[in-house]
């Protein structure tokens, strides 16, 4: 209790300077921002003034003789500013209405390469794994629809998938938008087809779908475009595999940027063209005959709901779009191509002497630049330090004096052969340094020296000096770290020692009971005539056995006291029980055969009128059950053979 005076002042005073190092602090903090904020806004203006003078620059380039001696220069300037640390204090690009619409007036671009470049990652990460539910979702839809749904899809189903296509397109069209602001190569039409596929999905969540005796016709545009959708995602799969591959390649040899992306259904990077661009016009043709059939079913009438014209109207716009941009960059890259084909000759024959270096020239990679202008697109920097050799055994002179500049992106050089010996004057380099010809291609690309290790083999025998045992001490089982399951130590298994007791017979066949007495419960009921023959089609209409039938129907004797009138029954094969009280009663059985095209035919003979094809004649049974069946089955009557020959179709009747 006596300390407590003493401890207060000091307390005090300990608060007191915490206080001071704090306002320190912030002080320091302040005039740092301060001081920061004046030396971005330098940086700014001169970033801003050096653009400017490179877009003028070019500008007045484009109508001047010197372009194609200047070009690689504003290329490399530009390259420079873009992907550099410079680019961060560009002027920001406009964020357009749709992030202003979902983001607000947010600044979305990043300073630092890293986190523009992880913008760009996650990019990629997302179009993966929408790939393949794109590929999945439809292809599920589909089979479930024909095997369950009877060709008729539920309403609910199909409004999810538009939801998720809303979701897909939204995500794709803000991070797209995100990646333009920070510099990304998109081209705007593939921003807009997002907006028309998210405009079209966001319509198809109000179109109402209804399951009802001709929905099959309703829903064939349903259908075709969920086939759409898997080739689309076929193509989404090929262009996440080949297509990045290719524009990694490009970044690394410069010819495109870090932030630049695949640009989806109307990219065409070359390498991949022959298999690619077929693709892509096949589905940009399907595309468009989805959106014709919508309209055609809307002017005819089966659905006049203002979802299907504007539906089939944005498929339309969007077919076209990527046929005429895909169309585009093939045009661009032929006249690339061509170009550069008609620069060759004139560049490599016609210069048979190199040009001798001005006075003054103290770089060897501007002596480059003058002996050889026009080839530096064709070849790369990387070739410099590979290629060029010291000749101090020729001349004397120190090549000190000398620098030779690192590699740089889109600056390439070609070396070409001194015509006779080193001391042409033609090709004299200063400093003694000769130069051969070379041309970097991508199978020439090799890992640095020592990067990659080749294992050592082990356990190759005493004899190879590499070890006996392998590291594990002992050979043989002892070796082994684990066992497969079932061993038992070397002695023969219980699994081989117990024998095998009967067989599966390949060729048996499998019938479906049922009792009397469930013949007598749905005869009572009204859903069976007992006047009427009683067939196995009458049975799986009235619902006395399954849908699932697999070679027939067999008659058993279960609840035969329930039969008190004369039935009349005709199944593949019944029992001597039941055979006996339909006879007591004054009925009859028949059994009867029938292969699986004859049983299809007698269960659903609809499905041959459907489909326009003639139903079958009735089968023999195969002798080995002939014992075993009474007759052949009856099938319904055939319809009327369809006339092929002119004869034949003028003596039908109209």
């Amino acid at each position: 209790m006596g300390e407590s005076p003493g401890e207060s002042p000091s307390n005090g005073g300990e608060g007191s300077r915490l206080v001071e190092q704090a306002k320190e602090l912030q002080e320091a903090a302040a005039s740092l921002v301060t001081r920061t904020s004046s030396e971005e806004d330098a940086l700014r203006t001169r970033v801003a003034l050096l653009d400017s003078h490179i877009n003028s620059v070019r500008s007045l380039l484009r109508s001047s003789k010197d372009l194609d001696k200047l070009e690689d220069e504003l290329m490399r300037a530009r390259y420079i500013l873009s992907e550099g640390d410079a680019a961060a204090f560009l002027p920001n690009r406009s964020h357009g209405r749709f992030l202003r619409m979902f983001l607000g007036p947010i600044n979305v671009r990043a300073n630092r390469k890293d986190v523009q470049l992880k913008v760009k990652e996650e990019y990629n990460n997302f179009r993966d794994r929408t790939a393949f539910l794109f590929l999945c979702f439809p292809s599920l839809m589909l089979m479930l629809g024909s095997w369950i749904w009877d060709g008729c899809l539920p309403s609910l189903p199909v409004q999810l998938y538009q939801a998720w296509l809303l979701y897909l397109y939204s995500g794709l069209a803000l991070r797209e938008n995100i990646l333009r602001v920070n510099g990304s190569d998109i081209r705007p039409w593939w921003i807009k087809h997002h907006y028309c596929a998210m405009a079209m999905a966001l319509i198809s969540l109000t179109w109402e779908i209804e399951r009802g005796p001709d929905c099959s016709q309703k829903q064939r545009g349903v259908q075709l475009f969920l086939k759409w959708a898997i080739m689309q995602g076929v193509v989404m799969l090929l262009q996440n595999r080949y297509q990045r591959q290719r524009l990694y390649t490009r970044i690394a040899l410069g010819k495109a940027r870090r932030m630049d992306v695949v640009w989806g259904e109307t990219a065409g990077v070359a390498g991949q063209l022959l298999l690619l661009c077929p693709i892509l016009f096949v589905l940009q043709g399907f595309e468009a005959y989805v959106g014709v059939l919508l309209l055609k079913t809307a002017v005819a009438g089966f659905v006049s709901d203002w979802q299907v014209i504007t539906c089939g109207v944005l498929l339309i716009i969007m077919a076209v779009g990527n046929f005429a941009n895909t169309v585009q960059t093939l045009v661009t890259k032929s006249r690339v191509k061509a170009k550069i084909k008609r620069a060759e000759p004139e560049e490599v024959f016609h210069r048979p002497h190199c040009l001798s270096p001005p006075p003054g020239v103290e770089t060897l990679r501007y002596e480059l630049r003058r002996c050889c202008p026009k080839m530096l697109r064709r070849r790369l920097a990387s070739l410099i330090p590979t290629t060029i050799r010291n000749a101090h055994n020729h001349y004397q002179r120190s090549t000190s004096n000398f620098p030779i500049l690192a590699p740089r992106q889109f600056d390439s050089v070609l070396f070409r052969k001194c015509p006779g010996n080193i001391s042409n004057p033609g090709c004299n380099f200063d400093g003694g340094v000769r130069a051969y010809s070379s041309l970097l291609a991508l199978n020439d690309l090799r890992d640095n020296p020592g990067s990659r290790k080749q294992k050592t083999r082990k356990g190759r025998g005493i004899g190879s000096g590499k070890g006996k045992t392998a590291g594990r001490g002992h050979k043989g089982q002892k070796a082994r770290g684990t066992m497969k399951f079932g061993f038992e130590g070397g002695q023969t298994p219980l699994r081989r020692r117990l024998p095998k007791r009967g067989f599966k017979n390949p060729f048996a066949l499998s019938f479906q009971p049922v009792g009397l007495g469930k013949i007598a419960k749905l005869i009572n009921a009204g859903k069976i005539d007992s006047s009427e023959l009683i067939t196995m089609k009458t049975l799986k209409d009235s619902g006395a056995i399954g849908k699932q039938i697999e070679d027939g129907v067999r008659l058993m004797g279960r609840g035969a006291e329930q039969i008190k009138w004369p039935i009349h029954l005709e199944v593949s094969r019944v029992t001597v029980r039941a055979k006996a009280a339909v006879e007591a009663a004054g009925g009859s059985v028949r059994r009867v055969y029938y292969n699986k095209l004859g049983f299809r035919a007698l269960l659903k003979p609809e499905w041959f009128e459907k489909k326009g094809r003639l139903l079958p004649r009735a089968a023999r049974p195969p002798p080995k059950q002939k014992d075993k069946v009474d007759s052949i089955g009856r099938l319904p009557a055939p319809r009327k053979p369809i006339p092929f020959t002119t004869e034949e179709k003028e003596a039908t009747p109209a």
